[in-house]
């Protein structure tokens, strides 16, 4: 009963581990063009936008590292990847 506990916390922990995932992953995506695009930089950069465009590019850099931060928290009410990978380890999981 015990183990049977355990395996329904972890498959909460793990579908809260790929929802949080997938969200660092849309930011990421979202912000990679920002970062990396140099046409894109350059039509910006001479835009009234470009101020505008900056900060955008910063909080979705921001929220992507917050959801991986997320991930790897240590926090008893986070995700805590260390944790399933403990959970995991035990044979009878």
């Amino acid at each position: 009963m015990q183990i049977e506990r355990e395996i329904l916390a972890l498959r909460g922990q793990v579908k809260a581990a790929d929802e949080e995932f997938h969200i660092a992953l849309a930011f990421h995506e979202a912000w990679k063009p920002a970062a990396y695009d140099q046409a894109l930089h350059e039509r910006i950069g001479r835009s009234y936008a470009a101020n505008t465009f900056r900060v955008i590019a910063a909080a979705l850099r921001s929220e992507m590292l917050l959801a991986l931060i997320r991930l790897w928290d240590s926090y008893p009410r986070s995700v805590r990847m260390r944790a399933v990978g403990e959970s995991l380890q035990n044979s009878e999981v």
